[in-house]
């Protein structure tokens, strides 16, 4: 198959977004107060939800982006490429 090729990954677990955007360098998340913090995490949460809608209704595959140490692999797989040995 020629051309370009994607794969969506999700993450579903507003914890882990939570975890993810306070793990940045960018200390302006750990600055804001609670309120802003879930509003935050709440507009990316739905962000993702929107972009898997969207992929979904194209037919594009869709991986959850944890396990992170299968995800080369799932990938890979998804887009019918030879997986890493």
């Amino acid at each position: 198959m020629n051309g370009i090729r994607s794969v969506y990954f999700h993450e579903p677990s507003p914890k882990e977004i939570e975890r993810r955007i306070a793990d940045r360098p960018n200390p302006w998340f750990a600055n804001q107060t609670p309120e802003i913090q879930h509003s935050v995490i709440e507009t990316q949460r739905r962000y993702g939800l929107e972009i898997k809608r969207q992929a979904e209704a194209f037919g594009l595959p869709i991986l959850e982006s944890r396990p992170f140490d299968t995800l080369i692999d799932r990938a890979l797989a998804a887009l019918d490429l030879p997986v890493s040995s």
